[in-house]
């Protein structure tokens, strides 16, 4: 949402918060080409009415209006005039790195796959190219479970390719995918990142049919490295329906996935206004201490940020975390894993002990989850 405001800002469009502002707005501007925006938190008592005198101003100084109301957490109300008809929509807002707002539409879905007896659900976010699904279960199939599915169907067909995925995935993920004859390829976040990267390992020869990223933004080099969830929704469809005559079911693919026992994102916000440099200093303070600390192992295959693997409770690789700079907001985000009880805050304890002296970083989410 925040980006969505700046762009609109950025092709001029002004902020007022009622029609008369609008007007007042737009004389004061008249460069013709200005519209508004108003972040109202509630629908109008006569959106009718609103919109009449929107229209009316319109006409007036000859400029089309957008109008824009936050009326509810996940979607905005949209209405453009340009003073003779009026058209309205509703867009929806999914937040790539947070799944808070994910977790009860997942959560409707599983009860009414149980209450109705399906073989599936599936479940889109606004657009369409992000797509998850539900088992007979009700279990959720989504992010590292997802992209275990679908390169459980590809590598069947085709063992020795690459998959290229974003670089939260986890360590049970990497050993699936080598396990049914893939190569785990962990590459950025964002989903032009790993799209651009399949792209590029294909023109260099590298066998390489899905690019996907934990949040379900999912490309199949099939269908020409499109980010299209619907497509991905198919493909899993196909395979249910092929699975079922031989009496079995997607969630039969994923034997064998190892899931983590513990793990959690902490967000640590960065208050220094050049966000950047203060992030990268952070990630290069813990890859100088990794290079020397007993038990602290740097991933060979580290492509953003620093990924760190640890031995718990004497196993080997048993745990991870990843401390990454956002892809544009002035957070680092802090992912770990444990596949063992406690492990998760003691690597965050441990990292804590590294970067609590680092400038610029606000600690306080960190260290109320290792309080807890």
């Amino acid at each position: 949402r925040k980006a969505f405001r700046e762009a609109m800002e950025n092709l001029g469009y002004r902020k007022a918060a009622s029609a008369e502002e609008a007007s007042l707005c737009l004389r004061m501007h008249q460069d013709k080409k200005s519209a508004w925006l108003s972040l109202a938190m509630e629908m109008p008592e006569d959106l009718d009415k609103e919109m009449e005198l929107l229209c009316k101003i319109a006409a007036e100084m000859h400029t089309p209006i957008l109008y824009f109301m936050n009326f509810d957490s996940d979607f905005l109300y949209v209405a453009a005039t340009d003073g003779k008809n009026v058209q309205h929509v509703h867009v929806g807002f999914i937040d790539e790195d947070d799944d808070e707002e994910n977790a009860e539409a997942m959560q409707s879905l599983s009860n009414a796959v149980v209450k109705a007896g399906a073989d599936l659900g599936v479940i889109f976010d606004a657009d369409c190219d992000r797509a998850a699904i539900v088992d007979a279960s009700g279990r959720e199939i989504n992010r590292n479970r997802l992209i275990a599915l679908i390169s459980a169907i590809l590598l069947d067909k085709k063992p020795g390719a690459t998959i290229v995925t974003d670089s939260v995935t986890s360590s049970g993920l990497a050993r699936f995918i080598m396990e049914w004859g893939g190569v785990h390829y962990r590459f950025k976040r964002g989903y032009r990142n790993v799209i651009d990267e399949a792209v590029r390992l294909n023109e260099a020869g590298i066998d390489c049919p899905l690019a996907i990223e934990t949040s379900g933004h999912a490309a199949l080099r099939e269908n020409n490295f499109l980010d299209d969830g619907m497509y991905l929704a198919t493909v899993l469809i196909c395979e249910a329906m092929r699975l079922k005559q031989e009496g079995k079911s997607l969630s039969d693919l994923l034997e064998g996935l190892k899931e983590p026992k513990e793990s959690v994102e902490i967000r640590l916000n960065i208050t220094e206004s050049d966000f950047r440099t203060v992030g990268r200093a952070a990630i290069e303070k813990v890859m100088e201490y990794a290079a020397f600390a007993p038990g602290w192992h740097i991933a060979p295959d580290n492509r953003e940020g620093i990924r760190i693997s640890f031995d718990l409770d004497g196993e080997m690789d048993n745990g991870w975390f990843l401390l990454r700079l956002s892809v544009h907001d002035p957070v680092l985000p802090l992912n770990i894993e444990s596949d063992v009880e406690g492990g998760v805050k003691y690597m965050a304890n441990a990292l804590y002990k590294v970067l609590a002296n680092a400038e610029g970083i606000d600690f306080s989410n960190l260290e109320k989850y290792i309080a807890q």
